[in-house]
């Protein structure tokens, strides 16, 4: 039976036939009291149905059970889809009528009186457990309760309540007078017995729709209650008193029903009003999409793209943006995939006779992060053939131990725990045999790897040593015009060569793309057949197209039909520096093949790098051969002169006969699928740094006309992103063509037959104005009859020309202002920096050293603190310059992101195109307004390492016998900010690169750099004397013999079962979370909250885990209305903490990743789908207190045996954090979202499903508002010197966390999981709503939009127009303006302190 009254709820369940005392098996249960906004929890002790009817209570109280009975009962016919009829009230129901009439009648009045009531009922319940000592006057205490509210129900006079109230007052005075006796007398067994009773006291709060009431002063006196009950409900509010942990409540015995017993006197009781209204942050549901390959089945459409749909539908107008994406309509036929999942397909030019990711698996799309277990196999041969097998693939190698043991030193020159873990499975494998060992003789075995002979790697085309010739100019000096040096120390490997290697491994071949193919994108919700260009991979580019149907449209050899296929050749070099002391070094050449994808490609465990060459460098010998043929020492003119033709002579050797001829006529292999294909060899890029780009190009380093590409000169450096700079980038563009041959050719003659200087001024008339060299270029020699032009090859360079480059030069400076404006506040940025917490497992890295001296900083470091520079220096500086950085950081951040998506499309290119343009107008009023403000000058690492640069330089004239003999003065010199710097005009470049070869990674030198790491490990193991390059050529033929045999001894293992791999991060990539299976800590709620009592934190923790968990378990969302009569069963009131949950997600590029947090770290913070109606921001945000699991169900789910019912509910438990709306963000104000932590009160913390975490996030707090303690009293959670006021999400921590807040993500397919709008940087300037911002729009930015040709000449400080280096990033005095030695600066990669400028990557 249940019993409602004015404020209590007391179910009952009575056996007539159950007359003396006895033991009733009961289930505690936990179910939702529908209140108006707090749902209290009913705990019942439930026996096992009666056998006999039940007992009929004639008395007005058995009326209103009868009235409550009917009402669920009508609740459970309607979930049944039984249709309800309206109540029949029989005229002998006077109590039943009565109530009905003041009340209102049926289902629905009776739950409104049930909610409007459920809190004082809750609220009693807790007084009652937080005042009794003991569980008998806890049981006495809640007798005098009941029986006071039921006689309260029939007291409808306001004087009756007036006199209640006198009662309750009296008797809870005598009740505190009887208490502090019971205290004296009992303490430890009375303090037991009361964590007994307060364990089961829990209730659970509803959803933030429901509003809320407040309950009133309830008055309580002497009154009835049935003794008579087997099981009693008792609502109770731990909103002031959590719930103490002991045993639990079912070990009570129930007292035995009976009849008619006479009251027992209790105490009187006051239950103090509280105000409702707690509500709780429920986050917005979303389905997760995994990614999928293209399916094999192809279709016919017209043949030819229509180049002028039908109008589209408009989009914002934008200053900067001047046209639509580039959309096309199909229309004819041609080869075309259906749509997938994300709207994307492609259309081949002919249909494709191998397509590699046509049934591509989940693992297919893992990015480092997410990768998962090997699949175990098994096979039906015997252990004989196996072992024979065996012995044959790993000759000749004596058996598979000796193979294992010798593969395993060549993979790991360095000893690593990973290197570890690989041995340790290894020596555990019951193929190893220690006595196999025994016949290995390493020294003799190496030398068959070298000089064994096969299909595969013959012996005649292995590495090559041999020397070149140069031309030294001599002039009128010498006896002669030139005089040949030889420079010896090439190794090289016949191009064709490797290319016919690669394309006979079938591992390598079976991921060749042999067609290449446009790709389309239907925007997400479009249902129009209008279409977007992708671009990521580099088979799928404009480049490779056009070459594709060049060759497709070219003559076929004489007699053969077979399928002819490109093979697009990428090629990178760069010198490094093998050891950190000494001189050592090298200069590889690697190749890569742009049919790959280039995931893979960038990976080095893929070995898809092929070693083409080690480049000798310019030796010093030289410098003794001029002296002693001319007598005196060589200008520098000669030297770097004999730099250019060393390098173009050695392009002449690789460029061979053997490799024209496969350019012109292609190689004919047979593939793995026994086809045999005709392969064209076509070059395509070339990636390297700046300095060997200007070796390349045969121009002059940092000359009039720096630019590999075009003929922009350096004064006009400035005017990035006007539609000046972007008409010249096309109308002079460098172009190999008889001209420049001709001019080449005319300037030689000047130098080599009329013996005129190589800086005379017969030469420079020539050559200077467009800075062009007297050297003839191998590329435009070898490949310009074929129609390659070399200018073209020469791509951008994200790594060295932006974050090493344009980032570096641009924070240098800001350094410099920071001195210039106060010391003291370069240490409050170094302790900034130190203050950010890491993100991801190597996304954001702790800055545990002062960040403003930049010692030894990778890229990847300079890129952590351009993502983090914002809120760091927020308002170190007066206004408008506060303002005014903020919106270049935030631009170069921008641009930075868009710079480095892996997928493009026309969207994404002009948004690139405008976030040049704005960065272009920002970084000119930077210039010219915050940097003219301050008088600024070296830093103190800028002075030492000029400082180094003079004494190295002083001691190699010593040696020369050229020393002045002068002591070197170090002074500190002004700096002036330089806009005439080669790698800012790169930028403007970026969109017709992407849009011809690609995205950025494809030919970043990032490749070759993390290519590096191999050649210093073959390094360490040589002798480090002058034959290091050919043992480390021998190495390479090793190692690449070993892959060959690895590869034949995986192939024949898979037949037999094998140990799973370890994966290195994620088990379960297609889950939308990794949790671990059986924690170690576990922790008892009781406990739990007992310990943490009066804490703010945990003031509704069980209130919003029962909600959660009911609502988990019903399978509905959080918020929806809830069964009144479900509940929760917890077993054994235990929950289980971890330290770690993984997060697995799909990226943009329709990738599959994983985010981490840990409970031990600071990456805690989560971000989720919004649930609001305003969508004023897409995402909520929460730190993760705690992750948790349980076994719990709900009270309909559980059976007899309710333990075999229980499921495992993993939660977070999270305190939220609130959008800062008084801080206008997002791309069109140029600010960083800002947050805070919402004040201490029920919505501040709550409960999340992992599924429903879109990722983990970065928040970076804003420094310059401090910290707080109002937010939150004191708390176990809380820092001890408080919250910090507000945070800034870090929109720009990579590249997928970018693209959710822009929108229109390719791999997005959830709505929930990005902005719905999308993002479009107009490049109008908006006012920032501060007080100290009073700069208005015309003052802060100029419009650079005009075709000004004396724009620049409000410059305080303009570069003459001549050759020579500008030191990056300044000018003025103190500027170096000498040409640079080239080698030295490709070594050092552009650090004037010579530092590694290695990267570490994971693409």
């Amino acid at each position: 039976m249940s019993i409602l009254c004015s404020h209590l709820t007391l179910t009952c369940c009575v056996n007539a036939d159950v007359a003396a005392p006895q033991q009733i098996p009961t289930v505690w249960v936990c179910t939702p009291s529908r209140t108006a906004n707090l749902d209290s929890m009913e705990i019942l002790k439930r026996p096992p149905p009666p056998p006999g009817p039940s007992k009929t209570l004639s008395s007005p109280l058995s009326c209103k059970l009868a009235a409550i009975h009917e009402a669920k009962q009508k609740h459970k016919d309607r979930e049944a889809g039984v249709p309800v009829a309206q109540p029949q009230h029989s005229p002998d129901d006077a109590g039943v009528t009565e109530r009905n009439a003041a009340a209102g009648t049926g289902e629905e009045t009776l739950r409104k009186r049930r909610r409007r009531l459920g809190f004082a009922n809750r609220r009693l319940s807790t007084y009652c457990g937080k005042q009794c000592n003991s569980s008998a006057a806890l049981s006495n205490h809640l007798r005098a309760c009941r029986a006071a509210i039921v006689a309260q129900e029939s007291s409808s006079s306001s004087s009756s309540r007036t006199k209640l109230a006198e009662i309750i007052a009296r008797k809870r005075k005598s009740l505190k007078e009887v208490l502090a006796s019971r205290k004296k007398e009992s303490s430890t067994q009375a303090l037991d017995e009361t964590q007994q009773a307060a364990q089961a006291l829990h209730h659970r709060p509803t959803s933030s729709s429901k509003k809320g009431t407040r309950s009133e002063a309830v008055s309580v006196r002497d009154g009835h209650t049935d003794s008579q009950q087997s099981s009693s409900t008792i609502q109770a509010d731990f909103s002031d008193s959590p719930p103490l942990s002991g045993p639990s409540l079912e070990d009570e015995p129930m007292s035995p029903p009976c009849s008619g017993a006479p009251p027992s006197p209790t105490p009187q009781i006051v239950v103090e009003p509280i105000s409702s209204g707690r509500t709780r942050r429920l986050p917005k549901k979303f389905n997760d999409f995994l990614p999928t390959g293209v399916s094999r089945i192809v279709r016919q459409i017209r043949d030819h793209v229509e180049e002028d749909p039908p109008p589209q539908p408009p989009i914002p107008s934008s200053s900067s943006i001047q046209a639509l994406p580039r959309r096309v309509r199909l229309t004819l036929p041609s080869w075309m995939t259906p749509l997938n999942e994300f709207g994307v397909f492609r259309r081949y030019r002919d249909k494709p006779s191998l397509v590699p990711d046509e049934d591509a698996s989940l693992e297919n799309f893992l990015l480092p992060s997410a990768q998962s277990t090997v699949a175990e196999l098994q096979g039906n041969k015997t252990e004989a053939q196996i072992a024979a097998e065996l012995d044959d693939a790993v000759a000749p190698f004596p058996n598979l131990t000796s193979f294992w043991f010798r593969k395993h030193h060549s993979d790991n020159p360095q000893t690593s725990k990973k290197a570890m873990d690989k041995l340790q499975r290894i020596l555990l494998n019951p193929r190893f045999q220690n006595t196999d060992l025994r016949p290995y003789n390493r020294e003799k075995v190496d030398t068959l790897i070298l000089d064994s002979v096969d299909d595969v790697l013959p012996r005649s085309k292995g590495w090559i040593k041999r020397s070149v010739d140069i031309s030294v100019p001599l002039g009128k000096d010498g006896d002669t015009a030139t005089k040949t040096f030889t420079v010896e120390g090439l190794y090289y490997r016949r191009l064709v060569d490797v290319v016919t290697a690669s394309l006979k491994d079938d591992s390598i071949l079976r991921r060749f793309h042999l067609q290449p193919f446009e790709q389309f994108w239907q925007p997400h919700g479009s249902e129009s057949q209008i279409y977007e260009r992708v671009y990521d991979e580099f088979y799928n580019t404009d480049a490779m197209i056009e070459e594709n149907n060049k060759l497709q449209r070219s003559p076929r050899e004489p007699g053969c039909d077979r399928e002819r296929v490109l093979v697009a050749l990428l090629l990178a070099s760069d010198a490094t520096q093998l050891a950190s002391f000494g001189q050592a070094k090298a200069w590889p050449v690697y190749g890569f093949y742009g049919n790959h994808s280039k995931y893979e490609r960038c990976r080095p465990t893929a070995n898809l790098a092929k070693h083409i060459a080690f480049l000798p460098s310019l030796p010093d010998e030289i410098q003794d051969f001029i002296r002693n043929t001319l007598g005196k020492a060589a200008g520098k003119p000669i030297i770097t002169q004999c730099r250019r033709e060393l390098m173009h002579a050695i392009w002449r050797v690789l460029f061979d006969d053997e490799f024209i001829a496969a350019w012109k006529h292609g190689i004919v292999i047979k593939c793995f699928d026994d086809v045999e294909r005709r392969f064209y060899i076509r070059v395509f890029t070339y990636s390297a740094d700046y300095p060997e780009k200007v070796l390349l190009a045969t121009i002059r380093d940092m000359g009039k006309c720096p630019c590999p590409r075009c003929l922009i000169e350096k004064k006009d450096i400035g005017q990035l992103g006007t539609e000046i700079d972007m008409r010249n980038r096309i109308t002079k563009a460098r172009i190999d063509d008889a001209p420049r041959q001709h001019r080449v050719q005319m300037a030689m003659q000047r130098i080599y037959s009329d013996r005129r200087g190589v800086n005379s001024t017969a030469v420079e008339g020539i050559l200077q104005p467009r800075s062009e060299v007297p050297v003839v270029n191998a590329f435009s020699e070898k490949l310009s009859p074929l129609g390659f032009n070399f200018h073209r090859m020469l791509v951008n360079d994200f790594l060295h020309e932006f974050e090493l480059g344009e980032w570096k030069a641009l924070f240098t400076h800001l350094i410099r202002i920071l001195y210039a404006e106060n010391p003291d506040l370069v240490h409050e940025l170094d302790a900034r920096f130190r203050q950010i917490p890491p993100y991801g497992r190597d996304t954001i890295r702790r800055f545990h050293h002062n960040v403003s001296e930049m010692k030894k900083l990778a890229a990847r470091d300079f890129e952590d603190i351009l993502q983090c520079s914002i809120p760091v220096l927020e308002d170190l500086l007066p206004s408008p310059h506060n303002q005014n950085i903020r919106r270049l950081l935030f631009a170069a951040s921008n641009l930075h992101a868009l710079c480095k998506l892996r997928m493009h499309t026309e969207s994404t290119l002009i948004e690139l195109e405008a976030a040049i343009k704005n960065y272009g107008r920002l970084i000119r009023h930077f210039s010219r307004h915050t940097c003219a403000a301050f008088a600024t000058y070296e830093t103190p690492k800028e002075v030492q390492a000029r400082a180094r640069r003079a004494g190295r330089k002083e001691a190699k004239s010593t040696k020369q016998g050229t020393s002045s003999g002068r002591n070197i003065t170090i002074t500190r010199p002004q700096k002036q900010f330089n806009l005439e710097r080669y790698k800012l005009h790169a930028l403007g470049d970026y969109p017709a690169t992407i849009r011809l070869f690609g995205t950025t990674e494809s030919y970043s030198t990032q490749r070759s750099e993390l290519q590096h790491t191999k050649v210093k490990g073959w390094f360490a193991r040589t002798s480090k004397n002058h034959t290091a390059a050919k043992q480390m050529t021998a190495m390479d033929v090793i190692e690449r013999r070993l892959q060959i045999i690895e590869k034949r001894v995986k192939q024949i293992l898979s037949f037999e079962m094998q140990a799973p791999k370890a994966a290195i991060s994620s088990r379960q990539p297609q889950e939308r979370f990794e949790m671990a299976k059986d924690p170690r800590q576990r922790i008892t709620l009781g406990h739990l909250l007992k310990d943490h009592e009066g804490d703010p934190a945990v003031q509704y923790f069980w209130q919003h885990l029962m909600d959660h968990l009911l609502t988990r378990l019903q399978g509905g969302n959080e918020g929806d209305e809830e069964d009144p009569t479900n509940g929760v069963i917890i077993k054994d009131n235990m929950l289980f903490q971890h330290s770690h949950a993984r997060f697995n997600y799909t990226t943009y590029d329709v990738r599959r990743a994983q985010d981490t947090i840990s409970m031990r770290t600071e990456r805690r913070y989560v971000m989720l789908a919004a649930n609001d109606a305003s969508k004023s921001h897409p995402f909520w945000y929460a730190r993760v207190l705690g992750i948790f699991h349980t076994f719990a169900t709900d009270s309909k789910s559980a059976s007899a045996n309710w333990k075999e019912s229980m499921k495992r509910v993993d939660f977070l438990w999270v305190r939220w954090l609130t959008i800062d709306t008084s801080w206008k963000a997002g791309l069109q104000h140029e600010r960083l979202d800002r947050v805070s932590f919402m004040s201490d009160g029920p919505e501040a913390f709550g409960f999340v499903d992992p599924c429903d975490v879109v990722r983990a996030c970065h928040l970076i707090p804003a420094f310059s508002k401090g910290r707080t303690k109002d937010l939150l009293d004191s708390s176990f959670i809380r820092d001890t010197d408080g919250d910090f006021r507000f945070f800034f999400v870090n929109r720009f921590v990579d590249r997928d966390m970018y693209m959710r807040y822009r929108g229109n993500g390719i791999g997005h397919l959830e709505r929930a999981t990005r902005a719905s709008g999308l993002e479009i940087l107009t490049g109008t300037d908006v006012q920032d709503n501060e007080a100290d911002a009073p700069t208005s729009v015309e003052e802060v930015i100029e419009d650079d939009d005009n075709d000004n040709d004396n724009e620049d000449n409000e410059d305080a400080d303009v570069a003459q127009d001549g050759e020579g280096e500008q030191d990056e990033g300044s000018s003025g005095s103190g500027s170096d303006t000498s040409e640079s030695d080239d080698e030295e600066r490709s070594l050092r990669g552009d650090d004037e302190d010579g530092e590694d400028s290695g990267v570490e990557y994971d693409v």
